[in-house]
């Protein structure tokens, strides 16, 4: 081993009271790599394409996909208002018959509600309040 080699590997620390000379000390070794579990409890892998994107574990990945998801109900809800609104635009219509007409304003209501503002308010605070956290380590 050259100088070079030696002073890279190891260092000089005091000696110990009571003996005599120099102790030498080994440089702290690089961490080994974990190795990762088998089976389900592996984390998925940064894959690329759409699996990538449906097996997820980030948060502005999920937020961006439950916004996506809340959009495409809310076109289908804009679908029904649109028919509700065929149905009202004359008195006396027959556009829709009396019981498909409750359906669709009840359905209209389910959508608008549990398919487009929850997933909406699910979308932005996964998207959003994890980035603001204090110490938030992900970005």
């Amino acid at each position: 081993m050259t100088d070079t080699e030696i002073t890279e590997t190891t260092e000089l620390v005091p000696a110990e009271a009571g003996s005599s000379g120099v102790a030498v000390a080994e440089a702290p070794k690089a961490p080994q790599k974990e190795t990762r579990p088998l089976g389900i409890l592996t984390r998925p892998s940064g894959s690329k394409g759409w699996t990538s994107w449906l097996f997820t574990v980030d948060h502005k990945r999920i937020g961006i996909m439950y916004g996506a998801a809340a959009m495409i109900f809310l076109v289908a809800g804009g679908v029904e208002a649109l028919l509700i609104r065929i149905q009202l635009a004359q008195p006396g219509s027959t556009f829709l018959p009396a019981d498909v007409y409750n359906q669709i304003f009840t359905m209209h209501g389910v959508t608008m509600i549990f398919l487009v503002i929850m997933p909406l308010a699910a979308a932005f605070a996964n998207y959003l309040i994890h980035s603001c956290k204090a110490g938030s380590r992900r970005t």
